[in-house]
C-alpha cells in the first residue's frame, strides 16, 4: 500500500557582513529518475529580490540557478514537496544474458558512454589495500552487488551524526568508518575498480515508524528524513540500480535522489556559499504523513440500508408468490498473510491451506452459533491422484427442529484435547458396550489387524527365517506358514462391528464374520480402518445376499423425529421399501451376517467410530444416540467418522473442507434473504477470528468499499477461483424448479442471454477450460441442442418431476462432458441413478469469492430477485449465438457493465427496486483501473479485462502425466470518453486499436491482448513477451500526438499445474470403485504492474487492422508474428 508524505526542508544562512550580488546553484529538486511519484514541487527563498530558474546539467539533474542581484546579509529556502511512495521490488528488473554472472565487459558503445563512470580516482595506499582485498571471483552477479554491498556496512562504521564531515578514501578506511556520503563514494570507487560503471547520489531518506514486526506503524511521532547519499551501478538491461552501503540494502521507494552525478562534487545540493562568511546557518527536515486522497464511496452504509429493505421486500415478493425458495452458499477462505508466521505461510503456499487445525477451530467456533446440539462428522473428502489417502472432509449435523443429536464435552474437532490416553483395550471395552446399547451379541465384534504379510512382502529383510522348499509346496504346511507369518505382532488396530438395520425386525442386526486367515487382516493403505475392511474375503454364503440397501425416496412424506435422542419411538418406526416384504435377514436366526460394519479405532487419543452406510435419519439419529450415550458411559472422548449422514430435510448441515490453498465452507440452507445475510457475517466474522481471509484478499472490516487505488492490485487481489450458490426447495418436494419448470427455462435462457451474468461476477478462471464454462463456450452444437431441449420444457406445472432433468442432463456440463464444472448444475435436481441425489436443486457457479460479507449478500439478492422476477414474467426468447463474442467484447468490463444495466432495468420494470450503483464495487474488485490520464476534455483509462484459460496438451512431468495453463497472455480494457466521432485516433506500441462505440455519447472501448510472460510450457513460445504498452492519442485534423500513457505489465507469480493425468476409477474397500476427480486447474496470482501518465509523444501512422472475428481486440500477440517477432535462443526464461 503507497504512503503519501510532505517532506519540508528549511535551509537558512546568516553572514558576517553583507555580501555582494552573487549567483548560487541548487540541487534541491528530487531528480527526474526518482522512483516515488512526486505530486506537488514549491521552493519559497527568503531574500529580495531573487532571480530563479531551472535547467538540467550534463548528467539531467535538475539544476536551479539563483541569481542575487543585490547585497545581501541573509538568505533562506524552504523546499517542499508532496510525495506518494509507491512500494515496489529492487529486485524486479531483467538483466541482459552476457551480464547475468560477474565479470563481464560491457559492449563498446556502452563502455564509451560510460567514461565518465569507470573513472577511478587516485588513492593512497590504505584504500589501494582495500580495492585489492576486494572479492573478485565469479558469480550472480546480483548476488555478487548484495555482498559487495554488505561487505562495505560491515567493515566501515557509519556516522550519522548531522555534523559529520566527509573525509578523503583513504582517512575513511584508516579510521574505520565515515558519513554516508564518504561510504557511498567508497563503493562508488569500489564499483569502478571491479569494472562497473558507477556514479554518485545524494538525495533525501526517508524513514517511517515501524512496530516490532517490521510493518508500518500508525505512529508517526518517529517519522524522519535526511540528506543522505548511496551509489548507483549501471547494469545492461536493468539501467541505474541503487545501492546503500549505509543501510547494506538496494534503494527503493524511501531512497528520493536529488542529483546523480560521476563525481559526488556535482551533487552538493547548495554551491556558490562562502562557509568562512558564515555566522549561523540552519538546516531542519520536517516530516509529515497526509491522509489518503478522499475517495469517492462506493458503497455506503445508506447502500447497505437500502439493500437489507430490498432483501426483505424480495423475500415478501417470493412467499407472496409461494416460492419457497432455500438457498445455500459456498465461501472460500486462505490463511491470512499478514498474522501467519514464514514457516507456516511458506507450508501454506506449498501445500495449500488444508491446515485442519483452522478448519477444527472455525467448526467449533461456527457449530456453537449454529449447532450447539449437532453431530461433528469426519468424512473423506475429494482424492487427487499422487496423494496417498483421500483429504478430510469435516461436516457438522444437526436437526431443524432444535432438538440435540449430540451432548457433553466429548472430544470433537475444535474442542480441548482429552488428559486420557486411549488403548486398544478401551477401543475393545467400547465396541462391546456399543454393541450390548445396540441389542446385538457383543461376540460378533471382532479385532481387526495390520496385514504382516504386506508389511513382509514389502520389507523381506523383516523376514528372521526362509521356508524351507516342503513348506511351500504342500498346502497344509504352506497354510500354518501362511498363518505364522502373519499372526499378530502387536496390539489390534481396531474393532470392528458387522452391523446393518433389520426392516424386517425393525432393529439392528449383526452376525459373524469369517475368514480363511481365522483374523481380520486389513487392507494396506492410509485411509481409516472402515474403508480398509477386506470385504472381498468374506463368503457370498455366509453374508446377505441384499447387499445394496434400498434408498428412501426424497419425495415421501417425512414423519417428525423423535424429540429425545435414543427414545422407543425411533425403534418402532418402520421403513421398508416399496413392493413385496423382504426375507428374513435376521443374521442370529439364519447365520448369515451384514456386509457393512462399524469400526472402534483408537487414534490421535480418542475414540475414533466409523459409522457404515446408513439410508434412514430415523436410525442416524438413534445409532449416535447409543454412541453418545456409551461414550458418556466409559467417559471416553469421541470423533465420528466414515459414511456421511443420510440426506433428509430434517437435518441440516455445514462443511469444511481443504481446497488447493484454501478452506472452502459450505453453508446450510437458508429459507430468506435475511438468514442468508445472517450466515454470511457469521462465517466472515468467525473466519477471521481465527485467522482466516476471504480468498479475494479485502478485510472484512472494510466496512466502507472506495474506490481502488490504480494499479494496487495487490490490495485487491480478486479471488481466481468461483464459488457456488445452491439454489432449491425446503424439500425437494416443494422445490421451485420442479413444480414450475418455466422458471429453470427463465434462468437458462435469461443467463445465456446476458453475458454478464456469466463473467461480471466471475473469478480469473473463464473459458472452455474454465471452473464453470457457458453452454456456448467450446460446444456450439451443445447450444443448437439445448435451444431444442427448452423448447421442450413445460409451459405451466408439470407432473413429471423428472423431465427437466432428462432435458438438461446431457447438455449443462463442460466440454468433456462433466456436469460438475457446468455453468448452472442440474445433477442433483432429479438423478436418474440414486434417491438421494433427487434433491430439486440447481447450483450456479459463476461468483467470485465476495470480499466481504454484505457483497457475498449482494451476490445472493440479485439471484433470489431474478428468481422472482422470473415467476412474475417467464422468460421465452431465444437462445442467442453469441459465438466470438463472447470471447471479444463481452471481455471488456465496460461491456459487461453496460449489459448488467439491461438486467437491472428489467428488475426495475418488474417492480424490483434493484440499483446498479451497489454492484460498483464488485465491478471495482473484478476488474481494477490500472491508470488513467486527462488529455484536455478527454479521458484515456485502462482497466484490467478478462482473458479466456487456455488449457494445454498432456506433457510428461516429474510427478506423471500433467496438463498445464497458458499464462502467458493477458488483455485490459481501453476506454475513451469525451471524444469527437472520427477526430482522434488511438495508437498502441504503433499499432492501431479499434475502438468502438459505447453506450454513451464519446465513450470508446477495445480491448488489447499482449503477451506478458514466457512460461516453459505455452501455445507461442517463439513469441517475445511485451514489457511495456505506450499509448498515444493522436489528432488526425493536425496530425499531432496530444497525450498518451504506458503501461509496464507484470509477469504473474507462478505458473501452476492445471491438471494431473486423467483419473482412473479405483476400488476403495467397503464401497463401488469411485473416480477421483481431476485436480482443478489453478489460476496465476497477478501482481500490480505500473503506469506512467506519459505516451511516446511521437507521431507514426499507426498500422490498421481489422480481425472480422475479433473487432474489439488488437491481439498485439498475433502483429508480433506479422512483424517477425520472436524469442531469441540466448535469452534466459528466469
Amino acid at each position: 500500500m503507497s504512503m503519501r508524505v510532505a517532506l519540508c526542508h528549511h535551509l537558512s544562512f546568516v553572514f558576517h557582513r553583507q555580501l555582494d550580488p552573487t549567483t548560487l546553484w541548487l540541487r534541491l529538486r528530487p531528480a527526474p529518475h526518482t522512483a516515488a511519484k512526486i505530486e506537488a514541487y514549491s521552493i519559497k527563498v527568503h531574500a529580495d529580490p531573487v532571480w530563479l530558474t531551472w535547467a538540467r546539467d550534463p548528467f539531467e539533474n535538475h539544476l536551479g540557478r539563483l541569481d542575487l542581484p543585490k547585497p545581501f546579509s541573509r538568505v533562506g529556502f524552504d523546499v517542499e514537496f508532496i510525495a506518494d511512495l509507491v512500494p515496489f521490488n529492487p529486485f524486479g528488473f531483467f538483466v541482459e544474458p552476457f551480464a547475468n554472472d560477474y565479470p563481464f565487459e560491457y559492449p563498446d558503445q556502452i563502455r564509451k558512454e560510460l567514461i565518465p563512470y569507470l573513472h577511478l580516482q587516485q588513492c593512497g595506499d590504505a584504500f589501494a589495500g582495500w580495492l585489492a582485498a576486494l572479492d573478485r571471483s565469479p558469480r550472480y552477479l546480483v548476488e555478487y552487488l548484495t555482498n559487495l554491498n554488505n561487505e562495505v556496512q560491515d567493515k566501515l562504521k557509519v556516522d550519522w551524526s548531522s555534523n559529520a564531515k566527509s573525509s578523503g578514501l583513504d582517512a575513511v578506511i584508516e579510521n574505520g568508518g565515515g558519513s554516508p556520503q564518504d561510504l557511498a563514494w567508497v563503493l562508488t570507487q569500489s564499483l569502478r575498480s571491479l569494472g562497473l560503471a558507477a556514479r554518485f547520489t545524494s538525495g533525501y531518506l526517508i524513514t517511517l515508524s515501524t512496530d516490532g514486526e517490521g510493518n508500518i506503524s500508525d505512529d508517526a511521532s518517529a517519522d524522519n528524513a535526511r540528506i543522505h547519499a548511496w551509489s548507483e551501478v549501471f547494469i545492461p538491461g536493468a539501467g541505474w540500480i541503487g545501492l546503500d552501503p549505509s543501510l547494506g540494502i538496494f534503494t527503493a521507494e524511501y531512497h528520493v535522489p536529488l542529483a546523480s552525478a560521476p563525481d559526488r562534487f556535482r551533487t552538493v545540493p547548495l554551491t556558490g556559499i562562502k562557509q568562512p562568511l558564515v555566522e549561523s546557518s540552519r538546516d531542519q527536515l520536517q516530516l509529515r504523513r497526509l491522509k489518503p486522497t478522499a475517495p469517492n464511496k462506493l458503497l455506503s452504509q445508506t447502500h447497505y440500508h437500502d439493500i437489507a429493505a430490498t432483501g426483505r421486500f424480495v423475500d415478501n415478493i417470493l412467499s407472496q408468490q409461494k416460492i419457497a425458495l432455500c438457498s445455500s452458499a459456498e465461501v472460500n477462505f486462505i490463511r491470512d498473510s499478514s498474522t501467519a508466521s514464514p514457516s507456516t505461510t511458506s507450508q501454506s503456499t506449498s501445500a495449500g491451506c488444508d491446515d485442519r487445525e483452522l478448519a477444527e477451530r472455525l467448526l467449533a467456533r461456527l457449530k456453537s452459533k449454529w449447532a450447539a446440539g449437532g453431530a461433528v462428522h469426519i468424512g473423506q473428502g475429494e482424492h487427487y491422484r499422487g496423494e496417498s489417502s483421500a483429504r478430510w472432509r469435516m461436516s457438522c449435523c444437526y436437526r431443524t427442529d432444535g432438538h440435540p443429536l449430540w451432548f457433553g464435552a466429548n472430544q470433537l474437532p475444535g474442542g480441548e484435547a482429552s488428559a486420557k490416553q486411549v488403548s486398544s483395550d478401551d477401543a475393545e471395552q467400547f465396541a462391546t458396550a456399543l454393541a450390548t446399547g445396540l441389542s446385538v451379541k457383543p461376540e460378533f465384534v471382532i479385532a481387526a489387524y495390520e496385514d504382516r504379510l504386506h508389511q513382509l512382502l514389502s520389507a523381506p529383510s523383516q523376514l528372521n527365517e526362509v521356508p524351507e522348499r516342503d513348506e511351500l509346496t504342500d498346502p497344509l504346511r504352506r497354510q500354518r506358514l501362511a498363518q505364522r507369518l502373519s499372526s499378530p505382532q502387536s496390539s489390534p488396530t481396531g474393532y470392528v462391528l458387522p452391523l446393518r438395520w433389520n426392516p424386517i425386525q425393525n432393529r439392528w442386526s449383526s452376525g459373524k464374520w469369517e475368514f480363511r486367515r481365522c483374523e481380520l487382516y486389513l487392507l494396506p493403505g492410509d485411509f481409516s480402518m472402515g474403508f480398509r475392511l477386506p470385504l472381498g474375503s468374506l463368503s457370498k454364503h455366509a453374508t446377505e445376499a441384499d447387499e445394496i440397501a434400498t434408498e428412501p425416496s426424497q419425495f415421501e412424506e417425512k414423519t417428525l423425529l423423535p424429540q429425545v435422542y435414543g427414545e422407543t419411538s425411533a425403534r418402532q418406526t418402520v421403513i421398508s421399501p416399496a413392493g413385496d416384504a423382504p426375507e428374513d435377514l435376521d443374521s442370529e436366526k439364519n447365520g448369515r451376517a451384514p456386509r457393512t460394519a462399524l469400526c472402534v479405532q483408537p487414534r490421535d487419543n480418542a475414540i475414533h467410530v466409523f459409522l457404515p452406510p446408513i439410508h434412514h435419519t430415523e436410525h442416524y439419529v438413534e445409532l449416535i444416540a447409543v454412541i453418545h450415550e456409551t461414550a458418556q458411559d466409559l467417559e471416553l472422548p469421541v470423533v465420528l467418522e466414515g459414511y456421511d449422514p443420510p440426506q433428509d430435510a430434517r437435518l441440516q448441515r455445514f462443511v469444511i473442507e481443504p481446497d488447493r490453498n484454501r478452506l472452502r465452507v459450505a453453508l446450510p440452507a437458508a429459507s430468506s434473504w435475511q438468514e442468508q445475510s445472517e450466515l454470511y457475517e457469521t462465517v466472515f466474522a468467525e473466519a477471521k477470528a481465527v485467522g482466516l481471509v476471504p480468498e479475494s484478499g479485502l478485510a472484512e472490516d472494510a466496512e466502507d468499499l472506495t474506490h481502488l487505488d490504480e494499479c494496487d492490485e495487490e490490495k485487491v487481489q480478486r479471488a481466481s477461483s468461483n464459488t457456488s450458490l445452491t439454489l432449491g426447495g425446503p424439500t425437494p418436494s416443494t422445490s421451485p424448479f420442479l413444480k414450475h419448470p418455466p422458471l429453470l427455462r427463465s434462468l437458462i435462457s435469461y443467463w445465456q442471454n446476458h453475458p454478464c451474468l456469466s463473467y461480471l461476477f466471475s473469478g480469473t478462471q473463464i473459458g472452455p477450460s474454465g471452473n464453470a464454462p457457458r453452454p456456448d463456450e467450446g460446444r456450439d452444437d451443445a447450444l443448437y441442442e439445448l435451444g431444442i431441449a427448452l423448447e421442450r420444457f413445460p409451459v405451466g406445472d408439470s407432473p413429471h418431476l423428472w423431465l427437466p432433468d432428462r432435458l438438461l442432463r446431457h447438455l449443462l456440463a463442460d466440454a468433456s462432458g462433466n456436469m460438475h464444472r457446468a455453468e448452472i448444475r442440474v445433477d442433483t435436481l432429479y438423478a436418474p441413478e440414486r434417491q438421494s441425489r433427487r434433491l430439486g436443486q440447481i447450483m450456479l457457479q459463476s461468483f467470485a469469492m465476495a470480499p466481504i460479507s454484505k457483497l457475498a449478500s449482494l451476490q445472493a439478492l440479485l439471484v433470489r430477485a431474478l428468481v422472482a422476477h422470473f415467476h412474475r414474467r417467464p422468460y421465452t426468447a431465444p437462445l442467442v449465438r453469441w459465438e466470438s463474442q463472447l470471447h471479444d467484447r463481452f471481455m471488456l468490463p465496460q461491456v459487461l457493465w453496460d449489459d448488467f444495466g439491461l438486467v437491472i432495468r428489467d428488475l426495475n420494470e418488474s417492480g424490483l427496486p434493484l440499483q446498479q450503483d451497489w454492484f460498483r464495487s464488485i465491478f471495482e474488485l473484478n476488474f481494477p483501473r490500472l491508470g488513467h490520464v486527462q488529455i484536455g476534455d478527454i479521458t484515456l483509462e485502462l482497466r484490467r479485462a478478462h482473458e479466456p484459460w487456455p488449457l494445454l496438451a498432456e506433457e510428461v512431468t516429474g510427478a506423471g502425466i500433467a496438463r498445464f495453463i497458458d499464462v502467458a497472455n493477458e488483455r485490459l480494457q481501453v476506454r475513451l470518453s469525451g471524444v469527437v466521432p472520427d477526430r482522434y485516433e488511438l495508437a498502441c506500441n504503433r499499432q492501431s486499436v479499434p475502438l468502438k462505440r459505447g453506450v454513451t455519447d464519446g465513450e470508446y472501448v477495445a480491448g488489447v491482448r499482449y503477451k506478458v510472460t514466457q512460461p516453459p510450457s505455452t501455445l507461442h513460445p517463439t513469441i517475445a513477451a511485451v514489457t511495456k504498452l505506450v499509448f498515444d492519442l493522436i489528432d488526425t485534423w493536425t496530425g499531432k500526438s496530444i497525450g498518451g500513457c504506458t503501461y509496464y505489465p507484470a509477469a504473474p507469480q507462478t505458473c501452476t499445474e492445471a491438471s494431473v493425468e486423467t483419473p482412473t476409477p479405483v476400488q476403495l474397500p467397503g464401497g463401488k470403485p469411485t473416480v477421483p476427480p481431476v485436480a482443478e486447474p489453478q489460476s496465476p496470482v497477478r501482481v500490480s504492474g505500473r503506469f506512467e501518465s506519459t505516451g511516446s509523444g511521437e507521431y507514426t501512422k499507426p498500422t490498421q487492422r481489422l480481425d472480422r472475428r475479433f473487432p474489439y481486440l488488437l491481439d498485439l500477440t498475433k502483429v508480433a508474428v506479422e512483424n517477425g517477432m520472436i524469442v531469441q535462443s540466448d535469452v534466459r526464461v528466469v
